[in-house]
């Protein structure tokens, strides 16, 4: 399976100093490079987000951004110099990565499905990547699984599913609306309210502000629509 790096523009625009994660006092991070030679063989960054606590309330620093190639020693290298920047930070005790500031983001590394289509807001790495980070001493703090849905009964089976449990939370109170994608940024709105709720207690949830929640939608949309699109083209 080959690996689809993630969009330059899109890293440089995280990395670079308007980003508004570096507009938050006390957020801090620092870049890391692996050289070969003048060869470049790796990459990591090493973060400190302050918005960013455990269940306890214990700060949490992350390293995320990461690339190597298959060579432990590299990932050990960069490993040993992120998770020691990380550590100097105040007395930082827990790290999690891969994590790219937060959430919102990007983090997780894929661990089966190499084989699959690989779809929007879901991580893709080469399959060494989570060896490299076990062998060092990480261990799994949660899993999720992502289903590819494929043909038409399988489909049948997740609408009556999802029409029994609708009918269950509307007799308990809730409500159901259709989001309006002609009233975009009002409905961002609504939507955002309704995460932040939700997802509060998710693991390594931190705010997220309007502006880059509208901005990430709208890339998810583009996205979306350029898939049909090529699609379309297809047939």
């Amino acid at each position: 399976s080959r690996l689809i790096p993630p969009f330059e523009s899109e890293i440089r625009r995280l990395l670079s100093p308007e980003f508004e994660f570096h507009q938050v006092n006390n957020n801090r991070h620092c870049c890391f490079l692996a050289f070969s030679g003048k060869q470049i063989v790796g990459r990591t960054v090493a973060c400190l987000n302050s918005d960013l606590k455990d269940k306890d309330g214990e700060s949490v620093g992350t390293i995320g951004f990461f690339e190597a190639i298959d060579d432990h020693s590299v990932a050990e290298d960069l490993l040993d110099n992120a998770t020691d920047w990380v550590r100097r930070q105040g007395n930082v005790r827990k790290i999690w990565g891969p994590m790219n500031f937060d959430i919102w983001h990007g983090y997780r590394f894929m661990t089966v499905g190499f084989d699959q289509n690989r779809f929007y807001g879901e991580p893709h790495n080469h399959p060494y990547y989570p060896e490299m980070f076990t062998r060092y001493g990480f261990g799994v703090k949660a899993e999720w699984d992502s289903v590819e849905v494929t043909g038409r009964e399988v489909l049948k089976k997740m609408i009556t599913r999802g029409a029994e449990r609708q009918r269950f939370l509307i007799e308990r109170g809730y409500r159901f609306e259709t989001f309006n994608l002609n009233d975009w940024d009002s409905e961002v709105t609504k939507l955002q309210q309704v995460m932040s709720k939700s997802f509060s207690g998710f693991l390594g949830y931190t705010p997220v502000s309007h502006s880059e929640l509208l901005r990430q939608l709208e890339v998810a949309r583009q996205a979306g629509g350029a898939r049909r699109a090529a699609g379309l083209r297809q047939t």
